[in-house]
């Protein structure tokens, strides 16, 4: 049988064996067909293709991604509970705010090199998507940019990051491993709060770890520092960290100085 809208029908069958005809009605869902496209910044088209339930939203062109306020939705709005991978052009160069939230069914994002910017909340409540390849180019990530992002497990900050802003990872639940290369001086402030299965972390020679960065994280047990004895004994440590350095440390099973 094949259907081609979703709704009712009633399937009749023959018994050869009687000769009696059976019925019964039954419910038919049609994945249908999507193919749309629009503008998702001065220089840059976007597409949505495939069927309902597994849709690639895709990005061409070149320059930055518009920002989105997250009271307004984004064009793709419809689909992002179907929508399952994301592909970014090469060519374009920043990751709009609040643009890859909210879609549950994500599980798969391509980003070129020369992405230069993550968004506000760009990637905040995907619950299926277990890690994201943040690309070499990226030398800036937004407020809250994978808030309350349960499906991932790990993450990895390059080297060329110069600014990241607070509560990036708050509230990733299922958050396990985090390593950060990038010279910063300092941690913002709610980077990993409310972590609850972070263990470990690997961090830069930073100076400073600001307000709640490991608050609420009771399965950390090692973390790996960039800088010296020195460094780490003069870190200017804020409140709501129950997982660092001084008079807390005895949290910390293992510190490793590199």
């Amino acid at each position: 049988m094949t259907g081609i809208s979703s709704g009712s029908t009633t399937i009749w069958a023959y018994n050869r064996v009687n000769g009696a005809y059976v019925s019964d009605c039954c419910d038919v869902k049609v994945n249908a067909a999507v193919n749309e496209s629009g503008s998702a910044g001065a220089n840059i088209t976007y597409t949505v293709t495939g069927y309902e339930n597994d849709l690639i939203l895709s990005f061409y062109g070149y320059g930055n991604m518009r920002n989105y306020d997250g009271n307004s939705p984004v064009p793709w709005d419809k689909h992002k509970d179907q929508i399952t991978r994301i592909n970014v052009g090469a060519g374009i160069t920043s990751i709009g705010d609040y643009a890859f939230g909210f879609m549950d069914k994500l599980v798969d994002v391509s980003l070129p090199n020369t992405i230069t910017r993550i968004g506000d909340c760009a990637f905040t409540m995907n619950d299926s998507l277990a890690t994201v390849g943040i690309p070499s180019s990226v030398t800036s990530i937004g407020n809250k940019a994978f808030w309350d992002s349960d499906g991932l497990t790990s993450i990895t900050l390059t080297a060329n990051l110069t600014h990241i802003e607070g509560d990036t990872f708050l509230m990733c639940a299922n958050l396990t491993t985090a390593t950060i290369f990038c010279d910063i001086s300092s941690l913002p402030s709610g980077m990993f709060g409310y972590c609850k299965n972070l263990i470990r972390v690997r961090i830069p020679a930073v100076s400073r770890i600001e307000y709640g960065v490991f608050t609420n994280c009771p399965n950390l047990t090692t973390i790996y520092y960039g800088g010296t004895q020195k460094q780490w004994n003069n870190m200017v440590v804020e409140s709501y960290n129950g997982h660092c350095q001084g008079k807390l440390s005895y949290l910390i099973h293992n510190i490793y100085l590199e």
